[in-house]
């Protein structure tokens, strides 16, 4: 246990460091390459930025390879979130803004029109089926599985409509995991992931970055990975359960009028974010 501890500080550490060298060097590729988009209010930022937080974990995984080559290389979750990362990066630069929702993707499909948010949709999910079919024992499990997947992913970008409002429901996703799994080994890469996103979140608090369709999809599918991986089939059904219904709302009514009506949710969405 007191190795497995050392083993989860170095790979805190190695996040933080990475993220830190790192996201400066993509902000300023993404600024020259003009991937600045409008925010909420109007005012320009860097679009995209989530890409920043995959390669900072990539080289934080390559380089525990390098530091303890002993140490597993998680070779599924890193083909899951390369994908998922690199469809939502596709999405941000070409994303189609005639067409919202997931209805409206739906529909243009039908029509024959393929959408990048379609396209986000159907690889998301082909992700899910490869992923879940590796932690899956019956028919149930795996429809199960794909759920969580899948739903994580969207809903994450679902909530990304204010700074750090993605942020911080990964940390609450981050922490409940690691009280309740804090040895496991996919537990380890949550850390890594962890460590990078805090050297990033200052600037999407304020409002200077945006994560993007990329950032969001990479934080969905680590949180669902974790869940397929690690949560009972019971709470599994809640969580599906849940997710369901965070799409229903999205899909009736305003995610953010619901969060701006409720105390408590609002003071935590506006916890460290000055009005940007």
């Amino acid at each position: 246990m007191l190795g497995q501890a050392k083993l989860m500080i170095l790979i805190l550490f190695l996040g933080l460091f990475n993220g830190w060298i790192i996201r400066p060097i993509i902000f300023n590729f993404l600024v020259s390459k003009s991937l600045v988009s409008d925010n909420y209010k109007g005012k320009k930022v860097i679009t995209a930025a989530g890409i920043s937080l995959f390669f900072s974990f990539i080289t934080t995984v390559f380089t525990l390879e390098l530091i303890k080559p002993e140490q597993e290389i998680p070779l599924l979750l890193l083909w899951g979130v390369s994908l998922v990362s690199m469809v939502g990066f596709w999405d941000d630069i070409w994303e189609d803004s005639h067409t919202k929702g997931l209805k409206g993707h739906i529909k243009a499909l039908t029509e024959g029109r393929l959408t990048t948010g379609a396209m986000k949709a159907i690889v998301g999910l082909l992700v899910a089926f490869f992923v879940s079919r590796n932690f899956s024992t019956n028919l149930f499990s795996l429809a199960l599985n794909i759920l969580i997947l899948a739903l994580t992913i969207n809903a994450l970008n679902l909530f990304d409509l204010r700074p750090g409002r993605a942020i911080k429901i990964f940390y609450i996703a981050f922490f409940g995991l690691l009280f309740t799994h804090p040895w496991e080994n996919e537990t380890l890469w949550l850390l890594a992931l962890a460590g990078t996103l805090f050297v990033y979140a200052p600037w999407d608090l304020s409002g200077r970055a945006m994560l993007g369709d990329t950032g969001s999809n990479l934080l969905g599918f680590f949180i669902g990975y974790n869940f397929v991986v690690l949560v009972s089939t019971p709470n599994k059904i809640l969580i599906v359960l849940f997710l369901l219904l965070v799409h229903w709302y999205s899909e009736h009514y305003s995610l953010t009028e619901l969060i701006s009506k409720r105390k408590l949710l609002n003071f935590l969405d506006r916890l460290g974010r000055p009005e940007v």
